[in-house]
């Protein structure tokens, strides 16, 4: 597990008495990369689930499951640890 910058439920930077919090922040790299689209990351143009594009179109389950994992094991996550914490509504 992997300590870093933790962001508020805002996605501002959390900060306590004058200085950045950090902490154990797995959970919260996964909800960025979720929620990202390719582009987005300057550093990584091709991080991004593509969630609202998959979701309007056509997207099944079984074909937003395998983006959610690809995504992730890009990044080192391991999907079957994670994946329970993981909840993506679709209506």
């Amino acid at each position: 597990m992997a300590n870093d910058i933790i962001l508020t439920k805002a996605d501002d930077l959390d900060v306590a008495n004058g200085d950045f919090v950090l902490a154990e922040s797995t959970i919260q790299d996964v909800g960025l990369i979720i929620t990202s689209n390719k582009g987005q990351w300057k550093n990584s143009p091709l991080v991004g689930c593509d969630l609202v594009q998959l979701i309007r179109g056509s997207g099944k389950r079984t074909e937003i499951d395998r983006r959610v994992r690809l995504q992730l094991e890009h990044d080192n996550k391991d999907y079957s640890k994670i994946k329970d914490y993981i909840n993506i509504n679709i209506s």
